[in-house]
């Protein structure tokens, strides 16, 4: 568990991947980088005036990484964790990465309806948790936030932020050894030297 006085701006302090993901799979060049517009809302005011659910608490706080999914609200807020999550906490653990190089957030809260508000919520805590990558998993999770773009893997931009789109969880499970080795190599790639 991080300190009270613990800091780490990540984002600004950007430590260097070992490849870029482009070389990993051929992706499309046009629209390869997407930037969100600037909200009206203050980003700000959106943090203090949400209130997060006890099992949100915990990953609200600074990380190397942050890796998302769309069904992970759900997953996070069940008593068991489900084989979604143990998947990805194994990775987690084989790629060595510890607690200060993942955290999990959400695309968004089931309070969140429409997908403006979605990318708010998912935008919003990112600027606080600072990641220097974001995983995302699958086309769902990833129209989230690009409710107007063609699903590909690939490393997009939103709001000034790396994302990496890797293919859905689901599609791994329950051996999909040509998938996993595929997120397995483009995760290894991103591997932090030191943090």
């Amino acid at each position: 568990m991080l300190g009270v006085n613990y800091h780490v701006n990540f984002r600004h302090d950007r430590l260097r991947s070992k490849g870029d993901v482009h070389h990993v799979s051929d992706f499309s060049k046009n629209n390869s980088h997407d930037k969100i517009s600037s909200f009206s809302v203050s980003q700000e005011t959106i943090l203090t005036h949400q209130k997060l659910e006890p099992f949100l608490e915990s990953m609200n706080r600074p990380a190397y990484s942050v890796w998302t999914y769309y069904e992970l609200y759900q997953d996070l807020s069940q008593d068991q964790k489900s084989h979604r999550l143990k998947l990805l906490q194994t990775v987690q653990s084989h790629l060595g990465w510890d607690a200060l190089a993942v955290t999990y957030w959400p695309v968004f809260s089931p309070i969140h309806q429409d997908s403006l508000s979605r990318r708010h919520f998912f935008i919003s805590f990112m600027n606080r948790i600072n990641p220097v990558y974001i995983f995302c998993f699958g086309a769902k999770a990833f129209h989230v936030l690009f409710p107007d773009k063609r699903f590909h893997y690939g490393k997009w931009m939103i709001d000034q932020l790396s994302l990496i789109v890797l293919p859905d969880i689901e599609s791994l499970l329950p051996d999909n050894r040509i998938l996993k080795n595929f997120v397995w190599n483009v995760l290894k790639k991103y591997t932090p030297d030191n943090y």
